[in-house]
């Protein structure tokens, strides 16, 4: 953040997801809206912001200057997108589930790893099938 432009409501400008996400009542704002000479301004986060969010807020720098806010990339140093870095994310996760991980196993073709998927969702048409005859 530099010049505090992004949306103070629906930007992940703190880094923990968008504040409404946990809030109810939202306005219009911008970042920008809640600094005063340089400063938070306390009074009126206070009026907008519960208190626990409020001292998390104030723990980040205020913005000030004109450049333009960027977006950042945490998975890369430089804070830009790369597809390299996205592959590591993806290539470090375990499978999700036991199941999961005997269906796409590498040494079973992946046909059968597709079948496997619908069989298990009741995705065939067996009964309908069975009817039919």
């Amino acid at each position: 953040m530099r010049s505090g432009q992004c949306n103070f409501w629906f930007d992940n400008w703190l880094g923990f997801g968008p504040l409404c996400q946990w809030l109810q009542s939202v306005s219009d704002h911008l970042v920008r809206d809640f600094v005063l000479n340089g400063r938070w301004n306390q009074y009126l986060l206070r009026l907008w912001v519960p208190d626990d969010i409020v001292s998390e807020i104030v723990t980040k720098a205020a913005p000030v200057g004109s450049a333009n806010d960027r977006a950042m990339w945490t998975l890369t140093e430089s804070g830009d997108f790369s597809i390299a870095s996205t592959y590591v994310l993806l290539g470090s996760q375990t499978p999700s589930s036991f199941m999961f991980d005997r269906v796409w196993h590498p040494v079973i073709p992946i046909k059968i790893s597709f079948f496997m998927v619908r069989l298990l969702r009741d995705r065939l048409p067996m009964a309908s099938s069975l009817g039919r005859l």
